[in-house]
């Protein structure tokens, strides 16, 4: 993983945003006990992320990409996967990365900037996903919009932060100065065929209740 010196500080500057969020037991709402959650609707989490706002944009933000990943997982048909990956996300072991970008250009133009060529037993994925915040310094997962085919809607696959082939850089900050957030991309990192949450990757991303934590991540992201 290649991370420029200002993108490195930028994620040390908050690195304890997404600690608290979890000592708080905020990243076990929404999710079923037998996964490690505290149970209760997904209309608590957005409640949640809204009264955090309130107070603190940048862990609001945090909480919603995190949660955003913990829903696309739990709406996900490869069950195995969810199975897998939600326990260490409501633990707060695992930040979940939402990159708003990226799926926000997959559901304007019906395809993902990231493409996939097939590589043995999984995809070698290249190309942009766009600005990102990450909340702390505790190893990440994020999902990403990928395109394999032209014939094919993009599918969403959920990408460990230290694979080899990450590219990040500091992005401009925002009038105010007050989001930090980083620029990441992808060259030639490898996703086995079981890490793909989806294949129809906007059927996720369209959810109501997805929607309204994109939002949340989005508005912080904006330059």
């Amino acid at each position: 993983m290649k991370i420029s010196a200002a993108a490195s500080r930028a994620t040390a500057d908050r690195s304890e945003v997404f600690a608290g969020l979890a000592k708080a037991g905020l990243t076990r709402l929404g999710v079923p006990g037998a996964l490690g959650g505290n149970g209760g609707g997904r209309d608590e989490v957005l409640r949640e992320v809204l009264r955090v706002q309130q107070t603190d944009p940048a862990a609001a933000a945090a909480l919603a990409s995190h949660q955003c990943v913990i829903g696309a997982l739990l709406a996900g048909r490869n069950v195995g996967l969810r199975q897998r990956r939600v326990p260490a996300l409501a633990r707060g072991d695992v930040s979940g990365i939402w990159p708003s970008s990226a799926m926000e250009d997959m559901l304007l133009r019906g395809t993902a900037a990231v493409q996939a060529l097939a590589a043995g037993t999984g995809l070698s994925l290249t190309g942009p996903l766009g600005r990102v915040s990450f909340g702390g310094r505790c190893p990440i997962v994020l999902l990403c919009p990928v395109q394999w085919s032209s014939a094919h809607p993009p599918g969403l696959a959920l990408l460990d932060g230290a694979q080899d082939g990450w590219r990040f850089a500091a992005a401009p900050s925002s009038a105010d100065g007050a989001t930090a957030a980083t620029l990441a991309s992808l060259e030639n990192v490898f996703v086995r065929t079981e890490e793909l949450v989806d294949v129809d990757g906007a059927r996720i991303a369209m959810l109501a209740e997805l929607q309204a934590l994109h939002a949340t991540v989005k508005r912080w992201l904006e330059p």
